[in-house]
């Protein structure tokens, strides 16, 4: 089985997916004051499929948002296609990895 990569902070392979980029919105509960932040919280409605992230802007992943102690969402919408580079998904393992640098 040959191994297919897809960097998905590149234009190029985000149209592969047909993805339009990255949503961003900062805080536990984006849009709520003290970024959503309180005690005794348990989850964040952002997690959950059905959220609206309309509001969400496009950006970069690797744009510093803030300073210090941060919660921030991140989502991507694709679409899988029939080939990737020239390889069939169908039949085939799909894996995502994550890589998180701290600058």
């Amino acid at each position: 089985m040959a191994r297919v990569s897809l960097d998905l902070e590149n234009k190029e392979d985000l149209k592969v997916l047909q993805a339009e980029g990255w949503r961003i919105a900062p805080g536990l509960v984006p849009g709520e004051p003290n970024q959503g932040l309180v005690a005794e919280r348990r989850g964040s409605p952002p997690r959950l499929a059905d959220f609206d992230d309309s509001g969400w802007t496009l950006g970069d992943i690797q744009e510093r948002r803030s300073i210090g102690f941060t919660f921030a969402w991140y989502r991507l919408r694709f679409t899988m296609p029939e080939t990737v580079k020239g390889q069939a998904v169908a039949g085939n393992r799909v894996f995502f990895e994550l890589t998180v640098c701290e600058f």
